[in-house]
């Protein structure tokens, strides 16, 4: 449905259900056209409108989805709410002067006020209250009722809020006003809707208009609200991914004679940088998986540093043999050649003088074996240090992470990631 752009001014009414949005978008068209909604835990998605003429004003107001209580909690209505506030801005290709947020008379303004006002920057972006923002203040007649009990007017009252009320009003910069909804006086229902085109007027007079465009610049926003609404599924299945994982990399580190040790061990690092580059995908660049990401980079980092380790103790133990192999060959040669002598010479001093060269490249030989042995015991150190810092790295990741999991089975990782580097740091040792 595209609604038709020939109005003077364009109103969109935002509010909770039972805030009394509708029955304010009928006060303004002076006639019955909305109906509210009965539930208090549904999002409206139906968004209706229609145009009224004051005072040679065509003022066109749409009737945006109501916020239940509770559904907002949820991926589900928060899509729903979204998708309709969405399709309320695209319907009017023209924008709107200004977006009428509607509060209640006589109620706190309670966390979940303050959770919709939050929503609503997140949707539309951060100026959009400062900027296009009416407060409307529904239950006028009881307003009316304890203001000529006590004394005070509205913008007495007004005057007189403080901390999360205050600061909306501030933020609105003053531009509210009070609506009786359900007054039979003409001269008054006729003066509100003054006060409240005065209000507009304001806004209209900068020449701004909310439309598709601005709203199609606050699409990141948007964008990470929806996936932090999805952000604890991801976190479950990230958790169950990274505990196989971990797994999987405690059982490739025991069995560290296997010669398909490293392959397994690369195999499971393409399984890390594919948890990695999911969460990548589905964070689409709002920062919103930022936690989840780093403690699946974390432990791609671990099976990195684990094939590492493993790359090394192989250079390490194929140039000991290497030059075991050489220093074998060279002794080997001696020996052939002091044979061919003493066959052909019998004991001559040469064949004793060669004799007792073989006697010093074995000693030689064994106190470079000896220099090898204490240069891979230093290099176990280092190692085993650098394990231990990477174990601390991880711990720590892991406590910062605000997963919310079994503590039985967070504990469980916890000490399976100690393990895990307890068996990384005993590979030196064999």
């Amino acid at each position: 449905m595209s609604i038709p752009s020939n109005s003077d001014i364009d109103l969109l009414l935002i509010g909770k259900t039972g805030n009394g949005k509708s029955a304010t978008g009928n006060s303004i068209l002076q006639r019955k056209v909305f109906v509210a909604s009965a539930s208090m835990e549904s999002v409206t998605l139906k968004v209706s409108w229609d145009v009224s003429d004051h005072n040679n004003t065509i003022i066109k107001v749409v009737d945006g989805p109501g916020l239940g209580d509770t559904r907002l909690t949820t991926e589900e209505g928060l899509n729903l709410f979204m998708n309709a506030m969405e399709y309320a801005v695209m319907a009017n290709s023209s924008g709107y002067h200004a977006f009428l947020l509607v509060v209640r008379y006589g109620g706190r303004f309670t966390q979940e006020d303050q959770d919709v006002v939050r929503l609503l920057k997140q949707i539309f972006g951060q100026d959009f209250v400062k900027n296009y923002c009416v407060l409307v203040m529904t239950f006028g007649d009881n307003f009316k009722r304890e203001g000529e009990e006590f004394g005070f007017t509205f913008e007495q009252w007004c005057g007189q809020q403080s901390g999360v009320m205050q600061e909306l009003i501030r933020e609105v910069q003053g531009r509210i006003v009070l609506f009786d909804n359900v007054t039979k006086d003409p001269v008054a229902r006729k003066r509100q809707i003054d006060d409240l085109l005065s209000k507009v007027a304001t806004l209209k007079s900068r020449g701004q208009r909310y439309t598709d465009k601005n709203f199609e610049r606050a699409q990141e926003a948007r964008d990470r609200v929806r996936i932090e609404a999805k952000k604890p599924m991801i976190q479950d299945d990230t958790m169950f991914k990274i505990s196989l994982i971990l797994q999987r990399l405690g059982q490739i580190q025991s069995d560290f004679h296997s010669p398909s040790q490293l392959q397994d061990l690369q195999n499971l690092e393409l399984e890390t940088q594919k948890l990695v580059g999911n969460i990548a995908l589905q964070d689409k660049g709002t920062g919103a998986l930022r936690d989840i990401s780093e403690n699946a980079t974390a432990i791609m980092n671990t099976v990195r540093e684990a094939i590492s380790v493993r790359k090394r103790l192989d250079q390490d133990r194929l140039r000991a043999q290497q030059q075991e192999t050489d220093q074998a060959a060279q002794l080997q040669r001696q020996r052939e050649t002091m044979q061919k002598e003493m066959e052909e010479q019998g004991a001559s001093a040469e064949v004793v003088a060669m004799q007792n060269r073989i006697r010093e490249l074995e000693e030689q030989m064994a106190r470079e074996r000896e220099e090898r042995n204490e240069q891979v015991a230093v290099r176990q150190t280092e190692e085993q240090n650098r394990l231990a810092d990477m174990t601390q790295k991880s711990q720590d990741c892991f406590l910062n992470i605000h997963i919310q999991v079994d503590k039985n089975l967070f504990d469980t990782i916890i000490a399976f990631t100690k393990g895990i580097f307890t068996t990384i740091a005993s590979w030196f040792k064999k």
